[in-house]
């Protein structure tokens, strides 16, 4: 699958609600697309860097989105990770703070990302 210079079409812009994340089901460069659209701009990333979760799936606070699987946070500008996992989604437990060393996760893969009409698509940076 590829576009125009690498252009991969992942979405259609009627599929996308504002403030929400949306599971493309689209690999691009390895990854599983998500793509957000926030206060009117889209942002797409690839799935969670610890355990290869839906990223796009999980909670948003302005530009940081939290992994539904294990609560690590990102920045969905950047990728960058604001805070490594600290929530088991198969036994229920949570982090209390106590932890002396928290596990380092990578940066989330982001891709470059461009509406043309009503079709969005996405660019490995």
């Amino acid at each position: 699958m590829g576009g125009e210079q690498g252009w991969v079409e992942v979405a259609d812009i009627k599929d996308m609600r504002e403030g929400e994340g949306y599971d493309t089901g689209v690999e691009v460069a390895g990854e599983i697309v998500g793509v957000f659209l926030i206060d009117g701009k889209y942002y797409a990333t690839g799935e969670c860097t610890h355990e290869k979760g839906p990223i796009c799936q999980g909670h948003r606070e302005g530009l940081v989105v939290q992994c539904p699987w294990h609560s690590a946070r990102f920045d969905v500008a950047t990728g960058a990770c604001v805070q490594g996992p600290v929530a088991c989604r198969t036994d229920g437990s949570v982090d209390t703070g106590e932890l002396q060393e928290i596990e380092r996760v990578p940066a989330l893969q982001c891709f470059a990302v461009k509406v043309e009409g009503n079709k969005v698509y996405v660019q490995p940076r």
